[in-house]
């Protein structure tokens, strides 16, 4: 049953984001809008909860609130990078000092505003990132979550399949964190984002193909980085995302984030492995000029 539903849910979140990114026109921004703001609320909302269970409280519904209407506002206005470090570090200074003047309770209010800016920028922020890639081509989100996609589920089957070929004695990573991540499981997720990275770039940065390219300082510029060393990236910054999380959830002592996600847990659950990969990408594009 648990199969099924999985299989279902991620039918449908796999849909949703294909036809955001491909489909053009206001319906495909709106689902795009949709999905980007529910998923940040609801990451915010069960990282809260999470560490909830260690008694470590914040302003949950603010914090998650402020974090999906940020999200909201970037998908249909162009914020450049600075505006954006800008307006964090304002909505952040703001929050704390009109939460100082609400709250009669200084040390409750500063334990719980200090781990709602926690998390806002643990969180949050790297999150706004995949909405600032969308503005630029919504072609090359698709490229950086297919790349980080693809290095979870290869280093997934590899690391099973080697552990059943093995009787269990594959070699694990970090066991006391994650006890199922092995090194052959990193090595068969590493070999998948990378050959996914190599068939994809050449679609999308057409200037990779010499016939076509404008200049040859265009062609060096993306083939002495791309696709090979932004597949490996990509890769590990995925699985550095989701050991994050796993740290985090052993930690607070739950199996998922939550249960919005019928089979799949919940909305951190799906998109841990971008929480680093989006900050990163979207440097590499900037840095390029892409």
């Amino acid at each position: 049953m648990t199969f099924v539903l999985r299989s279902i849910s991620f039918i449908v979140l796999v849909s949703l984001f294909l036809f955001s990114v491909l489909w053009e026109g206001v319906a495909a921004q709106i689902a795009f809008a949709g999905f980007a703001t529910i998923s940040a609320f609801f990451v915010v909302y069960e990282t809260f909860s999470m560490i909830e269970k260690i008694n470590k409280k914040g302003f949950k519904i603010l914090t998650s609130a402020v974090t999906a209407l940020m999200v909201l506002i970037m998908v249909f206005y162009e914020i450049q990078i600075m505006m954006f470090l800008i307006a964090v570090i304002f909505l952040v200074v703001g929050m704390w000092v009109f939460m100082l003047f609400v709250y009669e309770d200084r040390d409750k209010y500063v334990d719980k505003a200090v781990n709602s800016l926690g998390v806002f920028m643990m969180v949050a922020v790297p999150l706004c990132f995949i909405v600032l890639i969308y503005r630029i081509d919504s072609l090359l989100l698709l490229f950086m979550v297919a790349v980080t996609k693809i290095g979870d589920t290869g280093a997934y089957l590899t690391g099973t399949l080697s552990g059943k070929l093995m009787n269990g004695k594959n070699h694990k990573v970090v066991p006391g964190i994650s006890p199922n991540k092995s090194y052959e499981g990193v090595i068969g997720g590493l070999i998948c984002s990378v050959l996914l990275s190599l068939i994809l770039a050449k679609a999308i940065f057409p200037e990779l193909d010499p016939a076509i390219a404008e200049s040859a300082s265009a062609l060096d510029k993306h083939t002495i980085h791309f696709p090979l060393l932004v597949g490996i990236v990509l890769f590990f910054g995925g699985f550095a995302g989701d050991l994050t999380e796993s740290v985090l959830k052993r930690t607070c002592g739950v199996k998922d984030s939550g249960n919005m996600i019928p089979g799949m847990g919940g909305f951190f659950d799906f998109l841990d492995s971008l929480i680093l990969n989006a900050p990163l990408f979207y440097l590499y594009l900037l840095y390029f000029d892409v």
